[in-house]
């Protein structure tokens, strides 16, 4: 149950996302450890080198392009997706990715909230 502010801005962040991705592929998962939040996108059957990750003008901009399809193969059943894909999540701007890594199939986003800057302002009055 979300019970605090920072929770409540990746709430917004996570409804953010499901309206920015119309298709269910890549599946994922966003959970929460002490402060740092991570977004696991699980990857069967892709490359490192055919996996991108990008952040651009709010966006987290996830692409995947197979570059050498299974030709040489005589499936029986194949439910092992080869397709090219992109993924986009459309970030707050209070939330800030720091770290990727791909590993055993499974992309891993680091993310977390930024510090909040308090700033005050004296305007002179005329």
């Amino acid at each position: 149950m979300l019970g605090n502010y920072e929770d409540s801005l990746l709430m917004l962040w996570h409804d953010k996302v499901s309206k920015a991705t119309s298709k269910a592929f890549p599946f994922y998962d966003i959970y929460k450890k002490d402060s740092e939040y991570t977004l696991e996108i699980a990857l069967a059957g892709y490359g490192k080198k055919e996996i991108s990750v990008e952040v651009e003008h709010g966006m987290l901009i996830i692409t995947g392009n197979k570059f050498t399809p299974d030709e040489d193969k005589d499936y029986v059943c194949k439910g092992i997706t080869s397709a090219n894909f992109e993924k986009a999540f459309a970030l707050d701007s209070s939330i800030e990715v720091d770290s990727a890594e791909f590993k055993a199939g499974l992309l891993t986003i680091g993310f977390r909230q930024k510090p909040v800057e308090k700033t005050s302002t004296t305007v002179e009055v005329k």
